[in-house]
């Protein structure tokens, strides 16, 4: 997160809050890096998956990107979907008010083995 210049806004039961600079993250035409996007998109998901002290792995992530960024993005993750083996989140990504990609990620949830 510190590489990237992800800060964390607000994590709560609903929802989680990420911002990130596009400068230093931006491609040879001068917008905010696909991958950069990616990897904001996928750490707001991975806290959102975790918050709640039961551990989770990704098992499948997708992003469809929408426009191209220049302003500072905000990441908003939330729940849409689980039971108790899997859990879905929807991540959108905005550059000030414009909905710049959205991505979905599927997590896994790890059970411990009681050890015996």
């Amino acid at each position: 997160m510190k590489k990237m210049d992800i800060d964390v806004i607000s994590i709560d039961d609903e929802e989680v809050r990420l911002s990130m600079a596009v400068e230093g993250n931006r491609n040879a035409l001068g917008t905010a890096h696909g991958g950069a996007i990616f990897s904001l998109a996928n750490q707001a998901f991975a806290l959102a998956a975790n918050r709640r002290g039961e551990s989770e792995v990704a098992i499948s992530a997708t992003i469809n990107y929408m426009k191209l960024a220049t302003e500072r993005l905000e990441a908003i993750a939330r729940r849409i979907e689980e039971n108790n083996k899997i859990s879905v989140y929807q991540v959108i990504i905005y550059d000030e008010e414009r909905t710049v990609a959205i991505f979905q990620g599927v997590g896994y949830k790890l059970r411990r083995r009681n050890s015996t």
